[in-house]
């Protein structure tokens, strides 16, 4: 007259204020066939326990225990060995919700980015106020000033480079390891052809742009941080650095799944990596200005007796 439900599921939404849980269970035998839905009463034998993901902690997303929990059989829905067609058509709805939501929050960032270009302007600096400071707190000597500027950001557009292309490595490193451990359907992820495509294409990223890192870095030390070959270089760099970084954090999220938008276990460091690489693409110089400022330098080196 009962079934009696074993197993458990992670990321479930609006788990932690659930009172009761529609869940899919093997009641047969292999693949789809074998599978029914269950309505399914919180109890001593169900209970939950919150995930911290990426997004806001209202969704209430658990994972859920079952552990020989009682389900009367009345509870079934619809016939016995007939769940996945529900799973489908409530996937097909959950799919759609996504979409309608998604484009909303796009449509309205759009909104608000075209709004601040069509506010924005270019220099902003004040010129209002006369700040009092003595000559003697003079760098260097008076005109010389975007020297300066330039060789601190050579430092700081290399250091960007470095100390992000070592995370998206340590990120890549994690993801490999997923994908050797992880099992489905009886196979290691890792022997899904689209899974090694990604990791292939993470592992080229990571490689091209090391090796420029490295040309870069000693360039930087035999002809110094004020090279008139460096701007471009670097520019050049960091431009390269934050596309490979978009490229593994967004393939790193997909391999994972659910763990790459989990703050804890085994996706953190992924999840932490995607919640941040996009910074370094914008300070120092923003991907756009790093692209322009790179083919500028190569047009200012062009030879003018140069043609096809």
């Amino acid at each position: 007259e009962n079934y009696v439900v074993n197993g458990t599921k992670k990321w479930i939404t609006s788990g932690a204020y659930s009172d009761w849980f529609v869940t899919a269970v093997r009641t047969g035998g292999k693949a789809h066939g074998g599978i029914s839905m269950l309505l399914v009463p919180k109890s001593d034998q169900v209970t939950t326990s919150a995930i911290k993901t990426k997004y806001s902690s209202a969704a209430g997303t658990v994972f859920v225990m079952y552990e020989d929990a009682i389900v009367p059989k009345s509870y079934l829905f619809g016939e016995e060995g007939k769940g996945f067609q529900i799973i489908m058509s409530n996937f097909n709805h959950e799919r759609w919700m996504i979409c309608v939501t998604n484009m909303a929050r796009a449509r309205k960032c759009t909104e608000e980015v075209f709004k601040w270009a069509m506010q924005r302007k270019r220099n902003c600096l004040r010129d209002d106020e006369d700040a009092i400071v003595p000559k003697s707190y003079l760098f260097g000597e008076e005109g010389k000033g975007f020297q300066i500027i330039m060789s601190n950001f050579n430092h700081e557009r290399w250091m960007i480079c470095v100390t992000n292309m070592a995370r998206a490595r340590k990120c890549t490193e994690e993801v490999f390891k997923w994908a050797m451990q992880r099992k489905i359907f009886g196979s290691k992820l890792v022997e899904q052809p689209v899974i090694r495509e990604k990791l292939a294409q993470m592992f080229s990223a990571l490689e091209t742009v090391t090796a420029l890192q490295y040309e870069v870095t000693h360039t930087m030390n035999l002809k110094g941080t004020q090279s008139p070959v460096l701007g471009g270089r670097i520019a050049l760099l960091k431009y390269s650095v934050t596309r490979a970084c978009h490229l593994v954090a967004d393939n790193a999220v997909q391999i994972l799944g659910g763990r790459g938008v989990t703050r804890t276990g085994m996706g953190r460091i992924v999840e932490a990596f995607h919640r941040t690489y996009k910074i370094p693409s914008v300070y120092g110089g923003s991907e756009e200005i790093m692209a322009d400022l790179a083919v500028r330098m190569a047009v200012k080196a062009f030879p003018p007796e140069a043609r096809l």
